[in-house]
């Protein structure tokens, strides 16, 4: 059976067809993800401001955060031993964290695929925070 023109160009449509598809099916599958993502971001980010204006103490946020399966990966008390651990989860692009105000304590836990950083006074009310996304999701 002899190749003809009118056969190639049917299979050049149909290949070009499926290639595009297949970019706009990834493109879309991409900008989904992208969308979630921000979704989420804005969503615990939002939270964590609720929780500011409340200004719970440290016990509070323990067993609240705890309660909602939030994973405790540690605290730091010294302004060093703070600076290494916003350096541990902090990416490139993400939110700078607060300036040094002199924190009494910094304690961070795990919630979903982002790694909040809260920062407490002296007395152990909640006073700052900063969300990352965890490096390691």
């Amino acid at each position: 059976m002899p190749v003809t023109e009118d056969r190639l160009k049917r299979v050049a449509i149909v290949a070009g067809s499926l290639g595009v598809t297949t970019l706009a099916a990834a493109a879309a599958l991409m900008l989904g993800h992208w969308g979630f993502g921000q979704r989420q971001q804005g969503m615990h980010a939002s939270r964590l401001e609720r929780l500011l204006k409340v200004a719970p103490t440290r016990e509070q946020v323990d067993v609240g955060l705890r309660e909602e399966g939030a994973l405790f990966l540690g605290s730091a008390r010294t302004a060093e031993d703070q600076e290494r651990m916003r350096a541990r989860w902090r990416r490139e692009g993400d939110p700078a964290p607060p300036g040094d105000h002199g924190w009494a304590e910094a304690r961070a836990y795990r919630a979903g695929s982002f790694v909040y950083l809260l920062y407490f006074d002296g007395a152990g009310i909640l006073r700052g925070f900063s969300l990352v996304s965890d490096p390691g999701s």
